[in-house]
């Protein structure tokens, strides 16, 4: 239980230091750095897979580029973390409707009743005059958990990549795709990095480290050492994380609906994750 706590608060709390990192750094070079700390981080994992890499390729371009970029920019535009932690949740709805589309996958009422719970949760919070002034931001969260969501459906395709090994690809691949993005669509991104400050700086080493590294390390292992419909649901604690993060350090202001919305939303994801991984349970 320490150790799924202690995964989900890096989580949650990684939403706070990639808001501080992109006030200083464009969002998508940002997103860029901490990636290319990530492929040195995983480098001892790269292995060629002959037949699977056009579908790494693609993992890659949804929970790379589309998960870390759009989520950095969403950040960066959207004045708080509290909400961007909840529409991020989204991924879970958005996997479960991709699953029936792309594998074939049935879902019964109680994850249909879970991912009508989110959406309508998320739509509560889009309303909400305050949210709607930086509703863009949220649109690229929005994106951010649709791109993530397929890269989940194609990386579920893949026959014999551990996760350290999909990891060390997905940032292999995203390094020279944001790269490129960040050359066409920022500007003066090399001085912003030359001045960023140690606060920029350390919030790149948390995200690649804490966030990605540590987190994911404990994540895998509490999923190979104990049942996975113990530990799935569970995450949705990291949303717990990033609100307290976004309302206690970045003094996010939630109103009623926001905080109902969220509420709303969280039930939703965590009725889809109990279904879904009781259908694993009862599969096995």
């Amino acid at each position: 239980m320490l150790l799924l706590v202690l995964a989900n608060a890096l989580w949650g709390i990684n939403l706070l230091t990639v808001k501080f990192g992109v006030r200083e750094i464009p969002p998508i070079m940002f997103a860029c750095l901490r990636v290319a700390i990530m492929s040195v981080l995983f480098l001892p994992w790269l292995r060629l897979f002959p037949g699977q890499m056009w579908g790494l390729f693609r993992v890659a371009l949804g929970t790379g580029v589309a998960g870390f970029g759009l989520l950095s920019l969403g950040l960066s535009i959207s004045k708080d973390i509290a909400t961007v932690a909840v529409f991020s949740q989204l991924m879970v709805p958005f996997s479960a409707l991709l699953s029936v589309l792309m594998l074939g996958e049935v879902i019964l009422w109680r994850r249909k009743a879970g991912i009508a719970l989110a959406f309508f949760g998320v739509i509560l919070i889009g309303i909400d005059e305050r949210a709607f002034s930086y509703l863009p931001g949220l649109f690229c969260v929005v994106l951010h958990a649709l791109g993530a969501a397929f890269g989940m459906i194609y990386a579920k395709r893949l026959k014999g990549v551990g996760p350290m090994q999909l990891l060390a690809w997905v940032s292999v691949i995203t390094v020279p795709v944001l790269l490129l993005l960040s050359l066409l669509l920022e500007h003066h991104q090399l001085a912003a990095v030359r001045s960023a400050s140690g606060v920029a700086w350390g919030a790149l080493f948390f995200a690649a480290i804490a966030s990605s590294l540590i987190g994911q390390s404990v994540f895998f292992y509490l999923l190979k050492h104990y049942p996975v419909s113990s530990v799935a649901p569970m995450t949705v604690l990291s949303t717990v994380f990033g609100m307290l993060s976004g309302v206690l350090v970045n003094h996010d202001q939630l109103t009623l609906r926001m905080a109902v919305g969220a509420l709303i939303t969280i039930l939703g994801v965590l009725i889809i994750e109990l279904r879904t991984q009781r259908m694993l349970v009862d599969a096995s």
